[in-house]
């Protein structure tokens, strides 16, 4: 019987690999471990079918993995299992299944949803067993004896629990768990597109590369800079250089660092432990308060060299990627049926100017689907966050497409603004965004109704252009931040320090222009002093937080009047999503359960969930489940995975607009699949494809289509999007 002519199966599969002390995935991203020296595969446990499971040896799997290259292959985390098979052994199952994964989607974040308590949590009736422990550090496990047996049942355990876990999900998902058939299937798609980006060698034509050569000349360069103003600032205060970084690095050792040289840090209560903890995050609005006070200072400089050395995000992920980038170019696998030539000297690339094609290499991608746990959106997996690289950075540059090939980026158009818009009804934004019309100046035009098209059609350069582009951007932050209940303060803060692209101060003329005056600013800051005394912990810090940069500058007076006025005109404006907040109240939503688009449920009998869970219907997608929550007169507090939390009406609908978002990209990558293009990764709202060169123009034609179409279940929705045809991801 010919491989076509096999019934095709599922195969519930788990590796067991060697590990100990030191090398394990704690301290290893997947592909280190993979590629590691030290990697060595013990066996695997497989059920075909509902057959009982079997151990295979290292020497069994790769027959094994042939016989069944065209069935569907299940995982209880497959990023990792799958990793191993597509960069091991170059091998990509037909299909890819991954139960933790569908656990996630049907019953949300409730625990870190491992196999131990999946299995308890479902009464299976299988308990996962620790003879794994038993292995730790030993290479050959028949130099124990018994262990390989050991061993060998255990893992076959893992997978029946896995198979059992499976039919039991597909079996109530949409009786028990309240998720259809249909949304299922989708995710389950979704989840396979996801595993698959982990490209083996035989599909590297249509996978994201990297430009090495790039990416080598800026991790040195980074090493170079950050090694002198380390060695700098450690001389200075007389520190060895590693223990200088230590300091740095240190939430402990930090604070009494600066307390010698009289800088109190400011402290907040910890929402995990209830404690008072050092405000450190770099969103902490007491320490950027503090942070400008230094400016300029010693005590300043320690503070940004602190922020460079402890948030290494460009140079982790740097070195990550070129790691993974020369590991796949060298590394040899097991596949014998399948070849890989990255060294195609027949093309060039177009924008990275090179003779030599080796240093254009493939890299696997790993994301974590339905990683973001409060939207089920995708986040960074391996250790690389691809999901937030910043604008004009290096690592975007690097990012290109292989010989003869280009890239192919589009993104939806104010697609959070949209779903807002739409789940609130509210109909005259949508309208506006139905027109076409820019939905920044829309709103300009409501704040400044006389002046906020002068200077729109006068050159670039010219002084009243620029003051437009200003009010156009004011308008922007306004928009795409006042959604979800922001307040003035932190609007003055985001326009302040740029933190949304760049740094806007409103200058008296303009706000006296919307109606303010000296009394309206002094009379809201009266009113936010007395709220912050209602707050025992933080209100101190709050309010000096506030009003440290007044007293550095006394004419933010008028740029916080501005923000308290435009906050104030947009809620005016936007009452439909004003009411949508109050209307997702969790209080309101147990006696108003239906919100439009939106139904809200509370259960005391959802798996996982004690004594009462929060479960938020979605158009076109899974729920959102908010486990042990209490509600209260405004808000609620909920544990997820163990971490305390709160919500709102507001937060909540932030949360909702995401997922829905979310649910929109998912429906483009599978019809873009569908239509047989190259996905090479997602990024929130853009889909990224590799294709031919002489493919491109057609594939961005063919992509816009998909993305600028909503779904059937988003009847209504203005979606819009934009595609470019580039060479590397930083043209985009």
């Amino acid at each position: 019987m010919t491989m076509q002519e096999r019934r095709q199966e599922i195969v519930t599969f788990d590796f067991e690999t060697y590990y100990d002390a030191r090398y394990s995935l704690t301290n290893y991203s997947y592909t280190e471990y993979i590629y590691s020296e030290h990697f060595k595969v013990h066996g695997a446990a497989a059920k075909v079918g509902s057959s009982p499971a079997v151990w295979l040896s290292a020497d069994e799997i790769p027959a094994f993995l042939e016989q069944h290259a065209a069935d569907t292959f299940v995982f209880h985390n497959a990023s990792f299992d799958a990793a191993i098979l597509s960069l091991h052994y170059g091998f990509m199952p037909r299909r890819v299944i991954d139960t933790r994964l569908l656990a996630a989607i049907l019953v949300g974040w409730h625990t870190k949803l491992n196999l131990a308590i999946l299995a308890v949590y479902f009464d299976c009736p299988l308990r996962k067993g620790q003879a794994l422990v038993d292995s730790k550090g030993v290479r050959v496990l028949g130099d124990i004896e018994g262990l390989e047996e050991r061993i060998a049942a255990y893992s076959c355990t893992d997978v029946e629990i896995t198979y059992w876990i499976l039919t039991h999900m597909l079996e109530n998902a949409a009786t028990h768990y309240g998720v259809s058939a249909d949304v299922v299937k989708k995710e389950m798609q979704a989840m396979d597109l996801t595993i698959r980006l982990i490209k083996p060698h035989s599909a590297w034509q249509e996978s994201l590369h990297i430009d090495r050569a790039l990416l080598e000349q800026s991790v040195e360069q980074e090493k170079a800079d950050e090694g002198h103003k380390i060695r700098q600032m450690a001389a200075r205060y007389q520190y060895p250089e590693a223990e200088f970084i230590k300091m740095l690095r240190s939430r402990k050792l930090f604070p009494v660092f600066m307390e010698r040289l009289g800088i109190h840090l400011p402290q907040k209560v910890s929402k995990t432990t209830g404690k008072l903890t050092y405000a450190l995050g770099k969103n902490d609005t007491a320490l950027l308060a503090l942070r400008e006070q230094l400016a300029g200072t010693d005590a300043g400089q320690i503070f940004d060299l602190r922020e460079e050395v402890g948030s290494t995000i460009k140079r982790t992920r740097s070195e990550r990627i070129l790691a993974m980038a020369r590991a796949d170019d060298t590394h040899n696998t097991h596949n014998t049926h399948n070849t890989h030539n990255t060294h195609n000297t027949h093309n060039t690339h177009d924008t990275h100017d090179t003779n030599d094609a080796a240093t254009i290499l493939p890299v696997p991608v790993f994301l974590n689907y339905a990683g973001a746990q409060k939207t089920l959106r995708w986040s960074g997996g391996n250790k690389v966050n691809m999901q937030n690289l910043p604008r004009g950075s290096v690592l975007r540059s690097a990012l290109v497409p292989p010989p003869g090939h280009k890239m192919v980026v589009c993104d939806y158009s104010s697609i959070e603004a949209r779903v807002l818009a739409w789940l609130a009804h509210d109909e005259d934004l949508l309208a506006v965004f139905r027109n076409g019309e820019d939905v920044y100046v829309n709103f300009g035009q409501r704040v400044w109704p006389a002046t906020m098209l002068d200077g729109a059609e006068e050159p670039e350069d010219s002084p009243a252009y620029k003051a437009f582009k200003k009010r156009r951007f004011v308008a922007k932050t306004c928009v795409l931040g006042l959604g979800y209940g922001a307040s003035w303060p932190v609007l003055e803060t985001v326009l302040r320090t740029g933190s949304m692209g760049a740094s806007v101060i409103i200058d008296e003329e303009t706000a006296r222009g919307i109606g303010v005056e000296r009394a309206y600013v002094l009379e809201n800051l009266r009113a936010m002093k007395e709220r912050y005394k209602k707050d025992t912990e933080n209100g101190a810090g709050r309010w000096e937080a506030l009003v440290a940069p007044l007293r550095r500058d006394a004419s933010l007076l008028w740029h916080y009047g501005a923000c308290m006025r435009l906050v104030e005109i947009y809620r005016g404006e936007r009452w439909a999503v004003t009411a949508f907040w109050q209307a997702m109240e969790p209080r309101r939503l147990m006696t108003h359960p239906d919100v439009g688009h939106i139904t809200g449920t509370f259960t005391d009998t959802a798996p996982m969930a004690a004594p009462m869970a929060m479960q938020l219907t979605l158009p076109g997608g899974p729920p959102l489940v908010f486990p042990q929550i209490k509600v209260k007169r405004r808000g609620a507090d909920f544990v997820r995975a163990g971490v305390p939390m709160s919500t709102y009406g507001a937060k909540l609908v932030e949360n909702v607009t995401q997922a829905v978002a979310r649910n929109l990209l998912r429906d483009a990558w599978i019809a873009a699949h569908q239509a047989r293009l190259h996905v090479a990764m997602t990024v929130h709202d853009e889909i990224v494809c590799i294709e031919r060169e002489e493919d491109a123009d057609q594939a961005a034609e063919m992509l816009t289509q998909i993305m600028s179409t909503p779904p059937a279940w988003a009847v209504g929705l203005p979606v819009d999007a934009e595609a470019s045809v580039v060479d590397c991801y930083a043209q985009k």
